[in-house]
């Protein structure tokens, strides 16, 4: 004798869910790896690869390196529509010439010799009318055409905006705000009164 068993399943409505695509190395042609992403005012998006900036319009894959042909590690987009990129001992920005096509400018000249060597530029975050670049050794502020450089205390791991607020990790003070031009702690601690 036989038995026969059913089930009721149910699947996932995906009237109206986009499809996810995974577009492979051979399709994208760059790097291995893909580090950070931005998406532009036309829905264009940047990604930072192993090879340089790396941009999709939905349509054509195309791959921009910087001229030391070194790794680019983040990207962000500027309230100027420029497209900032962090690299190895590099940083800058990405903008079309008269042809249209995307062309890298280095911020690197604008910094004192005593700063010119530095590591990747793990973080990209457009602030107010500025923009900072983090490496582990120091956080370059550009604003206008100038860069005001802060060392850091240990070593710098994290740059990023929360609730209106641009916010550091140093390694040995911990949470940092940028305020007034310095990187005090994020939170004071007061005395709890009894």
């Amino acid at each position: 004798m036989g038995v026969i068993l059913t089930a009721k399943c149910a699947a996932q409505n995906t009237i109206g869910i986009p499809d996810i695509i995974n577009y492979p190395r051979d399709v994208y042609n760059a790097g291995t790896q893909n580090r950070g992403v931005a998406q532009d005012c036309n829905g264009v998006m940047y990604f930072a690869n192993y090879e340089g900036l790396l941009s999709f319009d939905g349509n054509y894959w195309r791959c921009y390196p910087v001229p030391s042909r070194t790794v680019v590690r983040s990207v962000a987009i500027g309230k100027d529509n420029r497209i900032y990129v962090g690299a190895q001992d590099d940083f800058g920005y990405f903008s079309p010439d008269r042809t249209g096509k995307l062309v890298f400018t280095s911020l690197k000249s604008l910094l004192a010799e005593k700063d010119y060597a530095f590591s990747d530029i793990w973080f990209v975050v457009p602030y107010g009318g500025d923009v900072f670049f983090l490496c582990r050794e120091k956080i370059f502020q550009l604003s206008n055409k100038t860069i005001t450089v802060y060392p850091a205390a240990s070593e710098w791991l994290f740059l990023g905006e929360s609730n209106s607020q641009l916010v550091a990790q140093d390694g040995k003070n911990g949470l940092l705000e940028f305020r007034n031009g310095l990187w005090s702690a994020l939170y004071q601690l007061g005395n709890a009164a009894g």
